[in-house]
């Protein structure tokens, strides 16, 4: 109800013919309305924090996001016994590589309304190793974009820093862990990639409006918690695709149907 208050106290944009750096402000006013309108509307359905981890991952996903990062036929077929992770940059078991998605599948309906893309679009995923994934979607590491498009990686839970990446892997993956041969990934903490920048071979990159999308509400948790992330921030980025104020009323339908669904199983 909260939200659908919200929602109808936005004020509804107001065309003009003025232009600003060749864009109509009209057009940058819709923008911004429909942003904020967004942003009350999804806030808190649109949680990392709650909601199903997808178990069945798509074999064309992973395909698709790995071909889009430049990894070799023989990586992205299956064929390899090893696969490289993106934040470690570094060959992990093929089987604990793990390509998730940015915005949650099961936020599949309004992703084009939210985000202006699909949900299995390549710039919604990221080939992590297991431990990575499961540490970015309970928000206890995030990736910001600065003003020169360099992606940092961030560890934020001080509890998960000591720990070690294959000891978390082989509790998460249990008999299907297959220890690597890699003695400085044996060793290598979370905390060891705390501030470390990403690097790609390719043109293709994640969707920074997404991963911002992400990193707000990790950097919230984190200070919730008290993880001492008070000088962390991050960029905005803004979607060229918001919906229109039509497209909105479709995404609040979506939500009234999740607000009325069972709660998820703790």
């Amino acid at each position: 109800k909260q939200a659908q208050a919200a929602a109808a106290a936005q004020p509804q944009p107001v065309a003009t013919g003025v232009q600003a750096g060749g864009v109509a402000a009209g057009d940058l006013v819709t923008q911004l309305a429909q942003l904020m309108l967004i942003r009350e509307m999804v806030h808190p359905t649109l949680s990392y924090s709650s909601g199903k981890i997808t178990q069945n991952r798509d074999p064309e996903f992973r395909k698709t996001v790995l071909q889009a990062y430049g990894y070799t036929p023989a990586e992205c077929s299956g064929r390899s016994k090893t696969i490289p992770c993106l934040i470690l940059d570094r060959p992990v078991p093929a089987n604990s590589l793990v390509c998730g998605h940015i915005f949650k599948h099961e936020w599949a309906p309004v992703a084009e309304l939210v985000m202006g893309i699909g949900i299995d679009d390549p710039g919604n995923g990221l080939p992590l190793f297991k431990p990575l994934e499961d540490a970015f979607d309970s928000l206890k590491l995030c990736i910001t974009v600065d003003h020169m498009e360099v992606f940092t990686v961030h560890v934020l839970d001080p509890q998960l820093k000591p720990v070690r990446l294959v000891q978390r892997a082989k509790d998460l993956l249990g008999s299907q862990w297959e220890k690597p041969r890699d003695a400085t990934l044996s060793a290598m903490t979370f905390g060891a990639l705390n501030g470390k920048t990403i690097k790609f071979y390719t043109k293709h990159r994640p969707l920074k409006r997404l991963l911002a999308f992400h990193a707000r509400q990790a950097i919230q948790k984190a200070r919730n918690k008290g993880w001492g992330v008070e000088g962390l921030a991050f960029r905005e980025f803004g979607n060229p695709g918001y919906p229109c104020v039509a497209g909105a009323s479709q995404l609040q339908a979506w939500l009234q149907t999740q607000a009325s669904a069972p709660a998820p199983p703790t």
